[in-house]
């Protein structure tokens, strides 16, 4: 705590020619202190000082500028205080707490050991000496000083005694801080700050169902402390009883609206049980009411990742690092959201910094493998994630990516032992289930696949039942759409939205079943529920277009647009593309993502601005170099130019990338046919006919007549 003092405004003022002003200043500036703004109180100071030197106004500025976390600035005003005055205890105490701030314990505990030799019985100042030594890895001399502070400081037996568990507690001693803790209980029985001291050390020994009944035992004598309220809640969702927490955050939140950690918890809570927007409102809310650290902001990263927004979750990845520049979980969690957006090459990167800060975290392991892998280097991959497994055998995402790779090596047998083994380690692992019964199907046991999709339906439905968590109802909504099962499917969207009615990402789901069974008119229904949605509202437009109500199919548009929404902008301008009015399509897209220049470089094509098109495409292959829709994209821009040897590069790029991509064989045949070289182009043709893509047919019968 920094100690703000009260000037003897009459001695002060002995100097002054006119001290009633320099008492309203001193008086003014205090009260600006009260009223949290420093700046203003600071410049007072500043004005006072010019005109006498006096150590408690150079202690106040201090406090001042320490409140604006001016800290460097704090200490050369408590050294004018300790100069002016050099057995001014205050000062030298506040001056401690400054150098705290800094990080710079080795200054911080001589100070408190200055405030220690001026006055041996201090309250507080061993027990932050001891603190300080805790920092410094001095757990041993940090005990010897605690213990001396319980017998030399003034003041009552258990308040030292509550000072000394807390510091066992930093030292992650709870055994000891919890003896201590029932050491005081045992001489006051009423003093609940011990009593809920207890029920923390309990929680912090994972013992939830002993916290929970103290804190029972603490509300039965008062029912007022939200602080209690919240860790209750905190005893409750350690145990699975989501829906008790819940009651637990929201009686504390009632009691103090502005309790920054009962929103933060409420927030896990939501977010845990997959809903997110419920989740991110009330991150949001601790946040705002001083709860914000970088496990809250990659924890808001997290939920967005989690509603696959992965472009969104960075920014919050990286608030995560400003706070804390060596959280590796944030730098790991940026390579994940990268890797989702297939910028492996990034991915790594950032992978490769979260291994460089904890060389055996084990989930940057396994993440930098599976980039390896999405890169195209699989055995180099498996290599990274065997690591991982290594150190965390019982992982069972690690063997969850080991079975990816596997399949994608081919290695279907070995792929089908891992995934079995992450099965094993939980058999509810519904992601797993879902996997072998992808892995059986290619191997054409399609009876075993039916099988183990079922499981992970029972699995998905086991996930909602237990924890609340209806993210698992909407991945179960996404395998019955797999398996065909869109009747169910809808069902289950609608399940999710009776048990939470804002819940978009179902509402945007059953709106897509519904269009994708040709029920227009119920989709435009369904999506009505939600005019405050940019990707449900061009779901809408796009339903209206299907009813043929182009004037509304506009409008929807158009609202969506103006809720930012980039997948509504693409949408609409595929819309007017469709109907021919290029420049307007082009007028909506803003270009602010690949996919975006990728739609604005195909909308030029259709509009007949090759050479526009060409430069779009080329900056999109060198972005993504192994993105076929961009190679075909050029390929067919420079064949509209006539430029044939570019369009076959551009063509042979994309069966470099996929030899089965039948488009690019077609092309090149179109092309080999125009030039003459018949037979070429006939077998070319069949190529793309064999795989499946019938306009070939056409080609060939030319070519054969």
């Amino acid at each position: 705590m920094i100690h703000l003092m009260i000037s003897s405004l009459n001695a002060f003022t002995n100097n002054f020619q006119t001290p009633t002003e320099i008492k309203d200043l001193l008086e003014k500036a205090e009260a600006l202190c009260d009223q949290n703004r420093f700046y203003e109180a600071i410049t007072l100071y500043d004005v006072i000082l010019e005109k006498n030197s006096d150590e408690i106004v150079a202690n106040n500025k201090g406090v001042a500028l320490d409140a604006i976390g001016e800290h460097e600035k704090a200490i050369e005003a408590y050294d004018l205080a300790t100069k002016i005055k050099n057995d001014y205890i205050t000062a030298w105490h506040n001056k401690g707490n400054s150098y705290k701030f800094l990080g710079d314990f080795k200054n911080a505990s001589r100070c408190y050991e200055e405030v220690l030799s001026l006055d041996p019985g201090h309250p507080s100042a061993y027990f932050d000496k001891a603190l300080m030594l805790v920092n410094l890895n001095k757990k041993r001399k940090a005990k010897k000083v605690v213990e001396e502070g319980v017998k030399k400081a003034r003041g009552d037996e258990t308040e030292l005694l509550i000072q000394k568990g807390e510091i066992y507690e930093v030292m992650e001693n709870f055994k000891e801080a919890l003896s201590i803790y029932k050491q005081i209980l045992k001489l006051d029985h009423t003093n609940l700050l011990a009593l809920q001291k207890i029920g923390d050390t309990l929680m912090d020994l994972g013992r939830y169902q002993e916290a929970f009944e103290i804190y029972e035992r603490y509300l039965d004598t008062n029912s007022m402390n939200e602080e209690v309220w919240n860790n209750r809640g905190y005893s409750l969702f350690s145990m699975g009883y989501y829906k008790e927490a819940k009651m637990s955050y929201e009686k504390a939140i009632k009691l103090n609206p502005k309790f920054g950690p009962a929103h933060y918890n409420l927030g896990y809570l939501y977010h845990t049980m997959g809903q997110y927007e419920k989740g991110l409102k009330q991150y949001k809310e601790a946040a705002k009411y001083g709860a914000a650290s970088e496990i809250l902001w990659n924890n808001i990263g997290n939920l967005l990742y989690n509603k696959g927004l992965y472009e969104e979750s960075i920014p919050y990845f990286v608030k995560s690092i400003e706070v804390n520049p060596e959280y590796e979980i944030a730098w790991n969690n940026i390579g994940n959201a990268k890797d989702k957006i297939n910028d492996h090459k990034e991915a790594i990167r950032f992978h490769e910094k979260a291994l460089e800060l904890k060389p055996d975290f084990d989930y940057a392991l396994l993440a930098l493998g599976r980039s390896l892998a999405r890169m195209g280097e699989l055995e180099k991959g498996l290599e990274k994630v065997e690591i991982s497994l290594d150190i965390n055998p019982e992982y069972k995402i690690g063997w969850y990516v080991k079975a990816e790779i596997l399949a994608d090596l081919g290695w279907w047998d070995d792929a089908l032992e891992s995934i079995e083994i992450a099965i094993e380690l939980d058999k509810n692992f519904s992601k797993a289930w879902k996997f072998k019964g992808e892995i059986l199907e290619v191997t054409d046991d399609i009876e075993g696949a039916m099988q183990s999709y079922e499981k992970a339906l029972i699995s998905y439905e086991k996930e909602y039942k237990e924890y609340g968590d209806i993210s698992a109802l909407i991945k179960k909504a996404e395998l019955l759409e797999e398996l065909e099962r869109v009747e169910e499917a809808i069902l289950t969207c609608e399940r999710v939205l009776g048990k939470d009615p804002d819940n978009h990402e179902a509402l945007k789901h059953k709106v897509s079943l519904l269009m994708e069974t040709e029920k227009y008119r119920e989709a435009v229904i369904a999506a009505s529920e939600a005019d405050d949605n940019s990707d449900i509202l061009y779901l809408k437009a796009e339903a209206y277009d299907k009813l043929g109500n182009e004037k509304r199919a506009r409008k929807a548009f158009k609202e969506a647009i103006e809720l930012d929404g980039e997948s509504a902008r693409m949408a609409y301008a595929r819309f007017l593309a469709d109907r021919e009015e290029f420049t307007e399509a082009l007028s909506v897209l803003e270009s602010e993502s690949w996919d975006e220049e990728l739609l604005e470089a195909n909308v030029s094509l259709e509009k007949g601005d090759y050479v526009e098109a060409v430069d779009i495409f080329e900056s999109l292959v060198d972005e993504k170099e192994e993105s076929l829709r961009a190679w075909f994209g050029l390929g067919k821009s420079h064949a509209f130019l006539n430029n044939h040897k570019k369009a076959m590069e551009a063509y042979d790029v994309c069966l470099g990338l996929s030899s089965d991509f039948e488009p690019a064989w077609f092309e090149k045949a179109k092309i080999l046919f125009e030039k003459g070289k018949k037979k070429k182009a006939l077998e070319y043709a069949n190529i793309a006919l064999n795989q499946g893509y019938q306009d070939a047919a056409r080609l060939i019968k030319k070519l054969e007549s």
